[in-house]
């Protein structure tokens, strides 16, 4: 299924989704930080990061998202952590 294409899908659900497939067995939270379905909070805990810097990490999240942040979402902030970070 195509979210992009699927206006049904609310960016939370499509954001979750891609980072979920992205990122298997992540605990993954995304907040609607202003109520619009435009502005999330992004919250990753995975072991993946181990040893990745954060430049890094969010590029990964970025890659994941498929280049539609600017056009599903219009703000987005990101908290990468490995489990021992969040701990």
């Amino acid at each position: 299924m195509n979210f992009t294409t699927d206006s049904s899908v609310t960016n939370v659900v499509w954001v979750h989704q891609q980072l979920i497939q992205a990122f298997p067995g992540a605990l993954v939270t995304v907040t609607d930080t202003r109520k619009d379905d435009q502005h999330l909070s992004v919250h990753i805990i995975t072991a993946l990061f181990k040893d990745v810097s954060l430049i890094q990490r969010h590029r990964q999240v970025y890659s994941a998202l498929q280049g539609e942040t600017g056009y599903r979402v219009h703000a987005l902030s990101l908290c990468t952590q490995t489990p021992e970070e969040a701990s």
